[in-house]
């Protein structure tokens, strides 16, 4: 019951390098990936510190605040910081292999949360929880490292836009659990299924982009 929770995100990552990522990356992508591992432990102290903050508000629309602080901005601002620790955002790279690298980092931070929010739903296991959650997931993976190279190549007045897109979809994504609670799964869903397919249209063509060859 529990297994696209804990295995859907590192198994379709997994895949994705098999069969996309460069083979000449593949010493940095494993290196990406150790020091994400590495994240997620102090990542998800931090997730449960911001969520405790707020009461769920079960059945009322303030739930929203708390999902946003639980997990889509924990799991979505909190890797930034862990990426930051080990590169600097200024380095000199190419989009796609910042992409790539992020995109590993991201996964390797957010895979092992699937175990931790099995435990927290293994009394009360719920739809969002088993099949949505990861799908959130995976959507953070696949956006924001697209997100934070634009935000970091647009203009100023580009970026404002872009921030307050990205804070808007995160309460949009957040918005979910209070949808199941009303009884309307449909909703969820399509928000979450349409925000991850949106996601992968726009970050696959750069996750599968080799970049270009210095000359000899």
């Amino acid at each position: 019951m529990f297994l696209f929770m804990i295995l859907g995100l590192p198994l379709a990552f997994a895949t994705l390098v098999i069969r996309a990522y460069p083979a000449e990356e593949l010493a940095e992508t494993k290196r990406s990936l150790i020091r994400g591992l590495i994240f997620s432990i102090p990542l998800w102290f931090l997730a449960r510190f911001l969520g405790g903050l707020l009461p769920p508000f079960w059945g009322s629309p303030l739930v929203v605040l708390h999902e946003f602080l639980d997990r889509a901005l924990s799991y979505g601002a909190l890797p930034l910081a862990g990426y930051a620790l080990f590169w600097r955002f200024d380095e000199k790279i190419e989009t796609p292999r910042f992409v790539r690298r992020l995109t590993a980092f991201y996964v390797a931070c957010l895979a092992p949360m699937g175990l931790g929010e099995m435990t927290r739903s293994l009394l009360a296991p719920d739809f969002y929880s088993l099949f949505l959650l990861p799908l959130l997931l995976a959507t953070l993976a696949l956006a924001l490292p697209l997100f934070v190279r634009t935000w970091m190549e647009t203009w100023t007045s580009r970026r404002v836009l872009l921030g307050l897109g990205a804070a808007a979809a995160l309460l949009v994504l957040s918005s979910s659990p209070w949808f199941l609670g009303a009884h309307n799964v449909l909703v969820p869903i399509l928000v979450i299924g349409g925000s991850f397919a949106l996601a992968l249209l726009k970050t696959l063509p750069l996750l599968t982009k080799r970049s270009p060859r210095p000359a000899s």
